[in-house]
């Protein structure tokens, strides 16, 4: 039993650390469009005011192989256009369009427009991003990159260039995640003219970013869960990137993901990725700087740019991962590092049990390690979880998460197969709930105590910690809460900002504010008729993204009595078109306006009630949900009927 549950962990965690696992049936069951989507009808389909997209005009030469790309263009605008069609299960970084705009660098991809589409051949809104064309990529596949162009080449075509653009988004406080050869471009790649630096918004940060690329502790997250990102860790991939286009072999050619870490674990990232190669000059001294694998000692911004201007700077040299004198063995591998034991004990814990209960973990890490922050560490998370070593034990995989964090307390939190970045939960959340089962671990995660022992072992770390702890905790209260407004999908939509709301109800649209939602409803209404016009998903993301919308009406939405949940649930769909001052909704009025026998039956007055049927009737056409509202929750009304119906009854007792 044990093992068939390790089995299915793995045939999960293969999946989520794999874009090319997750670009399959279950993505576009999710929301992609299909490999077959360039067979369109051949016509253009208008998009905002004065563009025009081609879908059977489809871009083999897209921006990433998670998102497909087809022919545009604008009325008036000289220059070809690409319009990048999101796939609805990986977020895109909706939030981050306007600092991206306000980043004015000519080496910058040009952002012409972004909004919401409905595609013909998925019936489905996504959103939709057309940029310039970019020109000809550098390269289509970063595995093995090894060019070996010459280093002044280098330094002038794109170094200098690419250093600029990293400066100007620093300055728009946006982290790109995607630098890499694959997403540069050039008018003439043989001669690197006329730099461009690629897409970073249709995608969740980093996600098609390759292993490579990252620092060593992002480079074991799930691609889901890296996080948000820091403006160094662009400075990495930009390094390896140099290092990539100026070496003439490439020393991690044929390894894996997880080979690929381990090599930096144990060679330190410059050595494991510059090998045997002669790098000499400015350029061997900001490699070093970029690649240090401890955050703290690799450069800043500032410092790439006084590199930049002439400013010769000394790097120091990392320090390598501690090693063991000997080596530990546990699932018939040895091992001297505890970072490597770490990875092999989250991919396979069903045999930790060995290792703990015969006693050799404590005395490997007291007597080869010979740490006794982290002998003491790992001796706490044994004892927290009494009896936990066992895999039928309640406590058993929370033990294994705190061993892994005590072992390598920089890495990704690990649980049941998940390696999150913690600040990157919300997006792997969002995939679960697209796609992958998984919905039920993310749960455990929030309401038990992993995340808070995952902080209280990186308080020195680059992230905001105190604000990271503060949102945690909320999620923690809203999780053990199972009223809708509130559960595993209001940890969602606080964790994600950026998430369309996930409704199954809402499932051909992509919401991404409650203007969105009230036209969504509309046009679903205009065509079907629905059970329901709120669910938890709604009322949740409505609740973080206008919580006054919903606060007041969270009582009646929740009420046992069924007419006051059909107030709850009109007050808040028109307050929603009052503030926003939406456009009447006729079929959304008419939906309300033929469930309200259960409204007008809560009068006891025969006539009362015709008139308030007739009332509601003649605001039927209109579409204004705020007149409905005054017609049902006319306080007045209930008074007269109130008085009327207690003197009816005193007069028939008498």
């Amino acid at each position: 039993m044990a093992e068939e549950q390790q089995k299915n962990e793995q045939e999960a965690t293969i999946s989520r650390q794999s874009p090319e696992a997750s670009a399959g049936s279950g993505a576009v069951q999710a929301g992609a469009v299909s490999g077959d989507a360039a067979g369109g009808a051949g016509k253009g389909l208008p998009f905002l005011e004065d563009f025009t997209i081609y879908p059977d005009r489809f871009l083999e030469q897209g921006i990433n192989q998670h998102v497909k790309c087809f022919a545009a263009e604008k009325q008036g605008h000289p220059k070809p256009l690409l319009a990048v069609l999101c796939n609805n299960r990986y977020t895109p970084r909706t939030e981050k369009v306007s600092s991206f705009l306000s980043t004015e660098n000519p080496n910058l991809c040009r952002l012409m427009g972004r909004g919401r589409l409905t595609w013909p051949s998925t019936k489905r809104e996504h959103f939709v991003l057309v940029y310039e064309e970019m020109g000809e990529p550098l390269i289509t596949d970063d595995t093995g990159c090894a060019l070996g162009i010459k280093a002044d080449k280098v330094l002038k075509k794109l170094v200098y260039p690419l250093a600029g653009i990293l400066r100007d988004l620093r300055n728009s406080d946006l982290f790109h995640g995607s630098v890499r050869p694959s997403n540069l471009f050039f008018s003439n790649k043989q001669n690197l003219d006329d730099l461009v630096l690629g897409d970073c918004l249709s995608l969740p940060p980093g996600y098609a970013q390759p292993a490579l690329y990252e620092p060593i502790e992002r480079s074991m997250s799930d691609y889901t869960a890296k996080g948000v990102g820091l403006f160094e860790d662009d400075l990495y991939a930009f390094a390896v990137t140099v290092a990539a286009l100026i070496r003439k072999t490439n020393p991690l050619e044929g390894l894996t993901d997880i080979e690929i870490t381990q090599q930096k674990i144990e060679q330190g990232s410059f050595g494991a990725i510059v090998g045997r190669e002669r790098i000499t000059g400015p350029l061997l001294e900001m490699m070093r700087g970029c690649l240090a694998d401890d955050p703290k000692q690799r450069w800043t911004m500032d410092d790439l740019l006084a590199w930049v201007d002439g400013r010769r700077l000394s790097p120091k040299q990392s320090p390598k991962r501690k090693m063991a004198a000997r080596p530990i063995t546990y699932n018939e591998k040895k091992f001297f590092y505890p970072s490597h034991l770490a990875m092999e004990i989250a991919a396979n814990p069903v045999r930790i049990s060995e290792i703990i209960e015969g006693k050799e973990l404590l005395q490997w890490l007291d007597r080869s390690v010979n740490d006794s922050a982290m002998y003491d560490g790992v001796e706490e998370a044994i004892r927290f979880c009494s009896g936990g070593a066992r895999t039928s034990h309640p406590m058993f995989y929370r033990m294994v998460t705190r061993i892994c964090t005590i072992l390598d307390p920089t890495a990704p939190l690990r649980y049941k197969g998940l390696s999150v970045m913690p600040d990157g939960i919300g997006y792997a959340l969002t995939d679960a709930f697209m796609g992958e089962p998984g919905v039920r671990t993310f749960y455990e995660l929030i309401v038990n105590d992993e995340l808070t022992h995952w902080i209280a072992n990186n308080t020195d770390s680059a992230f905001d910690i105190n604000a990271m702890y503060s949102r945690f905790e909320s999620c923690r209260g809203y999780a053990r809460t199972s009223a809708p407004g509130y559960g595993i999908e209001r940890c969602l939509y606080v964790l994600n900002p950026e998430a369309p709301c996930l409704s199954p109800i809402l499932k051909d649209f992509f919401v991404r504010s409650p203007e969105d939602m009230l036209d969504a409803l509309e046009n679903i209404a205009s065509r079907k008729n629905p059970e329901r016009v709120l669910d938890r998903h709604m009322i949740a993301y409505l609740s973080c993204k206008e919580r006054n919308l919903v606060e007041n009406a969270l009582i009646d939405i929740n009420s046992s009595e069924s007419w006051r949940q059909l107030i709850g649930t009109l007050k808040v769909l028109s307050t929603i078109q009052r503030h926003a001052d939406v456009a009447d909704t006729p079929a959304l009025a008419g939906w309300f306006v033929d469930r309200m026998d259960v409204v007008c039956k809560r009068f006891h007055d025969r006539e009362m009630r015709k008139k308030l049927k007739a009332k509601l009737e003649r605001e039927r056409k209109d579409g204004d949900l705020t007149k409905l509202y005054a017609i049902v929750d006319d306080p007045e009304a209930v008074q007269v009927d109130s008085v009327g119906f207690r003197e009816a009854m005193n007069e028939y007792h008498a």
